[in-house]
């Protein structure tokens, strides 16, 4: 496991950046969890910081994360990159 790749996907949870491309590709969080093995409750606690990604499931949930971007026209760079309103 990479620690870098940790990194990037714990940013992107913290920034909402995950939250806003699972938006973008208009899937609930309950079909985000399936495809990674993990819960609707889980990606919800992700996604509003009260835990973070950890170890493999972290690793699927970013490789998920960049290609629902690169599917809805976007980057995960972008949006990590992106000013929060």
């Amino acid at each position: 496991m990479d620690a870098l790749q940790l990194v990037r996907v714990r940013a992107a949870a913290r920034t909402g950046a995950a939250r806003r491309i699972r938006e973008a590709a208009g899937l609930t969080r309950t079909e985000v969890g399936r495809s990674i093995g993990k819960s609707h409750a889980c990606i919800s606690r992700w996604e509003d910081g009260s835990r973070v990604p950890q170890g493999d499931p972290a690793i699927r949930y970013l490789r998920l994360l960049e290609r629902l971007a690169v599917a809805t026209g976007n980057s995960l760079d972008a949006e990590l990159h992106r000013e929060t309103s």
